[in-house]
């Protein structure tokens, strides 16, 4: 069957009417907080761009149907509307930023090796396993 095991393990979502939004912040498997931005600024955003969305559908209407002077007072609006929703994406994305930024990864080197206790585990447990195996006439 095409795509094998790489379309089985493939992530995304799952029915046509699912947007990436959805997908990315109401994922079951996912662990963890959904990320840095609030569900409310992202329904926020997801509401905006369903927005744009119809106007768009509604000015290529207009334009099939040749009707001109509302295209052109629909397109003039719409470059506006896009326009105020950039801004806002970048400014919260701004802000989910300055939020990470008190968040850094560090490395260090793990405390004591425990090789000693480890290996002790195993010498015990393959001596109770002889044990075992030698008192039950093995």
């Amino acid at each position: 069957k095409p795509g094998g095991v790489a379309a089985a393990k493939r992530r995304g979502p799952r029915t046509p009417d699912e947007s990436w939004l959805d997908f990315l912040y109401a994922d079951p498997e996912r662990s963890g907080p959904p990320g840095p931005l609030p569900q409310s600024v992202v329904a926020a955003m997801e509401e905006e761009l369903q927005e744009l969305e119809e106007m768009f559908v509604r000015l290529g209407a207009q334009l099939y149907s040749h009707d001109l002077e509302e295209a052109h007072v629909l397109s003039s609006s719409l470059i506006i509307t896009t326009h105020t929703f950039r801004a806002y994406v970048a400014q919260e994305l701004s802000a989910a930023r300055i939020t990470l930024q008190c968040c850094r990864t560090t490395h260090r080197a793990p405390g004591r090796p425990r090789a000693g206790l480890y290996a002790g585990v195993f010498v015990v447990g393959a001596a109770a396993y002889a044990l075992i195996i030698f008192a039950c006439g093995g």
